[in-house]
């Protein structure tokens, strides 16, 4: 009876079926290869985006700088931000011109209780002012010089001996005002939500002893150029101590990073005091 397989018998026969095995493994890994290209990726994860920042740019109607710096909030689209403001003030001279005749108006209208009052200063002041005149100590950068002229600026008035020379001593201390350039700096804390890609803004509420509702508003041009505007919306008016707060209602305060960094002063005297010298 004839063999009904399709390879030929003996040898030859098996020597060919080991051939088609051998011929047939890479198409298998081929159809592998083309199974496994079918499977998606895994999706990369995103990088966090950086909660917004900036650091010192500058006001557009003053001497201040503001610097900013957030954490993520409770949520995706919320930010923790704590502000940091340095500003310089230093009086005009034509504000210092009105205070002087201020002052030489009022001692005149009532020059002998204020002799009184100048005779009593005096002699409180005069171990101060001793101590002031004696050799320098090792403090730097000039604090000495400063204290020392100063304190001489405040001695005059006791060292004369009628009106016109107190008042023109007492002249002579408030137009150094002018030349005397404060250093303050402030800071405050709150929360911002996102509400577009650029723009963040606060929840006004009511705050501090005044009750000031303020509305803060943070927009970004691009990684580098920030806006931070400020507005008080309200504030309490009925004691006088909030009273002065009211002229700015409504009065936005910005900052910009396009605003010039720079500013140029004259200052002979640099303080921190909030009375303008120590």
């Amino acid at each position: 009876m004839e063999s009904t397989s399709l390879l030929p018998a003996g040898p030859q026969g098996a020597l060919t079926g080991e051939r088609a095995v051998l011929e047939a493994r890479p198409m298998r890994h081929l159809v592998f290869l083309l199974l496994l290209a079918s499977v998606p990726a895994p999706a990369a994860t995103p990088t966090p985006e950086m909660p917004p920042q900036f650091i010192n740019i500058p006001a557009v109607e003053e001497n201040a700088w503001l610097t900013m710096e957030c954490t993520r909030g409770k949520t995706k689209d919320e930010v923790s931000c704590v502000f940091s403001q340095v500003r310089i003030e230093q009086k005009t001279e034509s504000k210092a011109m009105e205070e002087a005749e201020k002052f030489r108006a009022e001692f005149l209208k009532h020059s002998a209780a204020t002799r009184r009052e100048l005779a009593k200063m005096c002699a409180d002041w005069k171990p101060t002012l001793q101590k002031s005149a004696e050799a320098p100590s090792n403090e730097p950068f000039g604090r000495d010089a400063a204290r020392i002229e100063l304190m001489a600026l405040m001695a005059a008035p006791c060292a004369c001996e009628d009106d016109e020379c107190r008042i023109a001593a007492f002249s002579k201390l408030i137009a150094t005002q002018e030349r005397i350039c404060r250093i303050r700096t402030s800071s405050f804390s709150t929360t911002l939500r996102r509400i577009s890609k650029n723009k963040w803004v606060n929840t006004p509420v009511p705050a501090g002893l005044c009750n000031a509702v303020t509305a803060i508003v943070v927009e970004r041009k691009d990684t580098s150029s920030w806006t931070f505007t400020q507005t008080r919306i309200t504030v309490d008016k009925d004691t006088e101590l909030c009273s002065g707060m009211a002229a700015n209602i409504n009065r936005p305060y910005v900052f910009s990073s396009d605003a010039p960094s720079s500013t140029k002063m004259d200052c002979r005297f640099v303080t921190t005091s909030i009375l303008g010298w120590d």
